[in-house]
């Protein structure tokens, strides 16, 4: 058996290698107009090192190394350009298929020291679109934060519950004080209600019920807070109550609850309830319709307010965490036991949209389009609209790596994705651009793939 194995082997091998010579044979032209476009993008991205004035090394040894690798930092006009950071090298190399750009590892990021002063024991604001502080006062102060904990109550609703499904409540959830969406032992509610019923009147019961019935006690969810805190990078901030309700140990800091928002406002169904000011879902035995409406009065007279929490109790003081939205750039503003919630949400959001503006990005010029093996033209490149709102130093700190595939295998579609762009700031990603195929292109000359071009592509597959 092991002897008729290694016959049968021997004669494939054979077969192969004899028709791979006569395909190289047949296929010659080909091979040279592939290696000539190879050499064409070689030559380009060389071209364009040269041209910022950094050092090219070019790995000769594989004709198909295509890929180029660039250090860049976004200058002024990002719309247009990339300027490559001066002394930084520009290498031609090929990492699986995918040329990888460096990017700026400093991390350091400093508010600004002209922030206005609030007449809270803690203010934060942070730029929604990068994660960063622009105006911070107390920020790493420990304080209670009151209802703004149903943010993270709420958050971890809409990661773990089907919101059409429904909880029967029990007397150990809806015996809590405070305010209330009027849940009676015995109702039926959906968790959609309770997201609605936690962010908009606030209910205490709301919470207590989503997390009872997640968690399986209070006990258990207190610890999926703080897990998820903790996971967060929330590292002074401490869950003991679902609702905010007053409670040794339970507290967080304006920076940790501005992060926290941040993250939040990601989820799609987070963000849609807390941009809700008034909705009518139905809850009780058996459920009826009910209305419930929002107490954050920021939504009715900031234009642009997108939400998200109030907050109050005697120890706490008057909290609130706001999100607002103008001229493609969002910010999220956080005060802590404040006096005038909203004056204070309106001139630290005011002097935030004063630091940032939107910046839109095209794709980076010195990107050279792969190489269609067997393709009748060459590959265009495009990218989707994509904006960020920066600050000035943020902008400073803007760095992004591209990753493109040196070679394709033709035919190729229109819209196919070949690689992307990531864009940092420091060594933290905020956003992720597909670079894709603008045309579509075809084998040349019309022809069908034979055997062996289809072996080829489905290897490279194979061992992508």
């Amino acid at each position: 058996m092991l002897k008729k194995f290694f016959l049968y082997f021997a004669a494939f091998t054979v077969l192969f290698a004899g028709s791979f010579r006569l395909y190289c044979n047949f296929f010659g032209s080909a091979s040279a107009a592939q290696n000539a476009d190879v050499s064409e993008a070689a030559q380009t991205a060389e071209s364009t090192a040269q041209t910022a004035g950094a050092t090219v090394e070019t790995a000769k040894s594989t004709a198909l190394t295509v890929g180029s690798t660039t250090r860049a930092t976004a200058g002024s006009n990002l719309q247009t350009t990339a300027d490559s950071k001066a002394g930084s090298d520009i290498k031609t190399a090929a990492f699986n298929e995918v040329a990888c750009l460096e990017t700026d590892a400093d991390d350091s990021f400093t508010v600004y020291s002209d922030a206005p002063k609030v007449p809270a024991a803690a203010a934060a604001l942070l730029n929604a679109d990068t994660g960063n502080l622009i105006a911070a006062q107390n920020e790493t102060r420990k304080l209670p934060m009151a209802s703004t904990t149903k943010i993270m109550t709420a958050l971890i609703l809409c990661e773990r519950a089907n919101l059409n499904d429904e909880v029967v409540c029990t007397k150990e959830m809806v015996t809590v004080e405070g305010s209330s969406m009027g849940l009676q032992v015995g109702d039926r509610v959906s968790y959609r209600a309770l997201l609605y019923g936690m962010m908009l009147p606030s209910g205490n019961d709301a919470a207590t019920t989503t997390a009872i019935s997640l968690g399986g006690s209070l006990e258990n969810f207190q610890q999926i807070m703080n897990d998820r805190a903790k996971a967060l990078g929330l590292e002074n901030t401490h869950f003991v109550t679902p609702s905010g309700l007053d409670a040794e140990g339970h507290y967080t800091t304006a920076a940790d609850l501005a992060k926290l928002a941040f993250f939040a406002m990601k989820n799609e169904t987070f963000k849609e309830a807390v941009g809700t000011e008034k909705i009518v879902v139905e809850y009780g035995n058996p459920p009826y319709r009910r209305y419930l409406k929002g107490h954050n009065k920021l939504m009715n007279c900031y234009d642009g307010t997108i939400g998200i929490k109030t907050g109050y109790t005697k120890k706490s003081g008057r909290c609130l965490v706001s999100a607002a939205k103008r001229n493609g750039c969002t910010l999220i503003a956080v005060t802590l036991n404040d006096a005038n919630t909203l004056e204070s949400h309106k001139t630290l959001l005011n002097y935030g949209f004063k630091k940032i503006s939107s910046h839109s990005f095209s794709l980076p010029k010195e990107i050279a389009p792969p190489a269609v093996i067997s393709g009748s033209g060459r590959a265009k490149l495009s990218v989707d609209f994509f904006s960020l709102g920066l600050s000035d130093r943020e902008l400073e700190r803007l760095s992004y790596r591209v990753s493109i595939k040196p070679f394709v295998y033709a035919p190729l579609k229109e819209s196919t994705v070949i690689g992307r762009i990531d864009y940092y700031i420091g060594s933290e990603l905020l956003a992720t651009v597909p670079i894709k195929t603008q045309n579509a292109v075809s084998l040349s000359g019309g022809r069908t793939a034979t055997f062996f071009e289809r072996f080829l592509r489905n290897a490279k597959r194979l061992f992508a």
